[in-house]
């Protein structure tokens, strides 16, 4: 199993929200009653977080393991639990969207530093562990 990559933080910032995903998924065909279907066998629950990467690296680092790792969150992987940071657990990146960039100030050579600020959909798996 993959796991949530050591070099970014655990931590999140900001607002946090946690809702059951609907295991069931309708449809309605031309003639007859709605149709319904389970979509999933485990039940999952949805966590939006924002993660703030305090330096390019731990940006680059998280992307990398979004898009190469994860291949654009298909794969599962492992890590704290965001709100309560015990036990690894297994999660899905559902979306993953880089938000705010501020500049901080400038390092003694020059260099920009910028904190990233990037907003991910996790699908948690509580069941699996």
């Amino acid at each position: 199993m993959l796991a949530w990559p050591a070099t970014v933080t655990l931590k999140t910032e900001g607002d946090y929200r946690e809702s059951p995903e609907p295991g069931v998924d309708g449809f309605q065909p031309d003639i007859g009653p709605p149709l319904n279907s389970v979509t999933m066998l485990v039940p999952t629950w949805l966590i939006n977080v924002t993660i703030r990467c305090e330096t390019q690296e731990e940006y680059e680092a998280l992307r990398n393991f979004y898009e190469q790792t994860t291949k654009w969150g298909t794969l599962h992987f492992t890590r704290r639990h965001p709100r309560t940071m015990q036990e690894e657990r297994e999660f899905q990146i559902v979306s993953f969207e880089l938000g705010q960039v501020m500049t901080t100030g400038k390092k003694a050579n020059g260099d920009i530093v910028q904190l990233h600020y990037v907003s991910m959909v996790l699908r948690y798996f509580p069941g699996v562990s």
